[in-house]
């Protein structure tokens, strides 16, 4: 009977997949990674808690809103040249009337709600938002121009422009004053044209299945600032939300940073809890070295980018209920493919320095400088707000160490051409394959060793040798 041995390559597989399992379980089982991802949520709770405690502390939601008092009249006006696109005249008449019925019952003390038409698409949820008391009352203006003068001279706090060619391109623009655009999203007015728009389109009964889908992009309208007759220009009149503007690519850019950071720091924490404990003696009687690492990056991997997933899901619900969330699938991708490309990356190289240092507080100290040449970007990151077009954008996004955190940026504040990020792309799957190959080098010889590290040159001799 003769007989036939496993293929090499099954067995290395299996290797590598317990090792695997057991970094992973071993690490969401400690007590610092449960109280962390139980925290989190906690903390990310009260953190959105705090400022609606703060605002009703200060007075109320007029801070948030821009209203200076709750009885103020917000007024909204309307072009709409689309035959109608947005309302007919006797709906906002009886928007209208409907808003000063809701103002006399609350300066009579008044809470039962008194309806104009039960047929009607009123109701009163439409009365002020946030602010139950507040007013808003919508004029009809012939064009855009009488419109921006209202704007400017303050008879009307905003204006929404529906163009004659609003049937073929749903744009909608909203001209504002100096009220910021993230205020604008909660403003009582916001609620009130809204609603209006879209139930006025709903209603009309030969209109389109596919044409109700414009009901939608009414919430995707462009700001144009127009400012305010007798203060300083703005030095932009036309930008999206300030809100996505700043903080998507900060956000996404943390996000995926965190992954890398985060599992590299377990890999590097647990090859030097390890080292100290001696156990890796007994380890790599079963399991060779480039096993042994490959297995601790996979699993250690899987529980950082379970641990920053949460945070994602708990830091993208707020971005998508404020209409934030822009970003399309193919950007996503990217941002993850160079997340996993600079977590392989850092891996590789934060194993072999793990394995040169005696101890973890020594590996620490000697990653700091791939943890800072990581983190430059976000020390640069106002060179990205200008759509990442910048020259140390474009050359932070295509040096492969600090590639992975630059090209999220860039991805994060707008589309990048495709050449560089197929360079980029390219340049860190190249660079995380010689991190990992000479990395692995250095890791199997450097794992055993105890006393002073070794210097430069000696690590060089090791990448030479193979």
């Amino acid at each position: 009977m003769q007989f036939n041995p496993e293929p090499q390559t099954d067995t290395q597989q299996r290797r590598v997949l317990v090792v695997a399992r057991h970094e992973f379980w071993s690490t969401v089982s400690r007590v610092g990674y449960i109280v962390t991802l139980i925290g989190m949520p906690i903390g990310l709770v009260l953190l959105t808690a705090l400022p609606a405690l703060s605002l009703a502390l200060s007075g109320g939601p007029q801070s948030l809103t821009g209203l200076k008092d709750p009885d103020e009249i917000t007024v909204i006006g309307l072009v709409d040249q689309a035959s109608p696109a947005a309302a007919s005249p006797k709906s906002i008449e009886w928007h209208n009337q409907d808003q000063q019925r809701a103002a006399d019952e609350h300066s009579r003390g008044s809470k039962a709600p008194v309806k104009l038409d039960p047929t009607s698409w009123l109701d009163n949820r439409d009365r002020g938002g946030f602010q139950p008391a507040a007013r808003v009352e919508i004029r009809l203006y012939p064009n855009e121009a009488a419109a921006t003068q209202a704007v400017r001279t303050g008879e009307a706090d905003a204006a929404w422009i529906f163009a004659s060619d609003y049937w073929q391109d749903p744009a909608v623009a909203i001209l504002i004053g100096r009220l910021s655009h993230t205020k604008w999203r909660v403003h009582p007015g916001h609620r009130a044209i809204t609603r209006l728009v879209r139930t006025s389109i709903a209603n009309r009964t030969a209109l389109e299945q596919s044409h109700q889908q414009r009901l939608v992009k009414v919430l995707e309208a462009e700001y144009q600032v127009v400012g305010i007759e007798g203060e300083p220009e703005a030095e932009e009149n036309k930008s999206q939300d300030s809100f996505t503007a700043l903080l998507m690519p900060l956000a996404f850019g943390s996000f995926f940073a965190l992954i890398i950071f985060v599992s590299s720091g377990y890999l590097l924490d647990s090859i030097g809890e390890e080292k100290e404990t001696r156990i890796l003696e007994i380890l790599l009687a079963s399991v060779t070295p480039e096993d042994l690492l490959l297995g601790k990056m996979l699993g250690l991997g899987a529980a950082g980018l379970l641990q920053t997933l949460l945070m994602a899901l708990l830091g993208l619900g707020p971005l998508i209920i404020l209409g934030s969330l822009t970003l399309g699938l193919g950007q996503l991708l990217s941002m993850f493919l160079c997340a996993a490309l600079g977590y392989a990356m850092y891996a590789s190289l934060m194993g072999a320095t793990g394995a040169i240092a005696s101890n973890r507080i020594e590996g620490r100290q000697t990653s700091a400088a791939w943890s800072i040449t990581a983190s430059l970007p976000f020390f640069l990151f106002p060179v990205f707000i200008a759509e990442g077009k910048q020259l140390a954008a474009v050359v932070l996004s295509l040096f492969p160490l600090t590639a992975p955190v630059a090209m999220i940026l860039r991805l994060g504040v707008g589309t990048v051409p495709a050449w560089q990020l197929t360079f980029s792309l390219a340049a860190m799957t190249a660079t995380a394959w010689l991190a990992w190959r000479f990395g692995s080098r250095v890791f199997r010889i450097a794992i055993l060793m105890t006393g002073a590290r070794p210097q430069l040159r000696t690590i060089w001799a090791w990448i030479r040798s193979g």
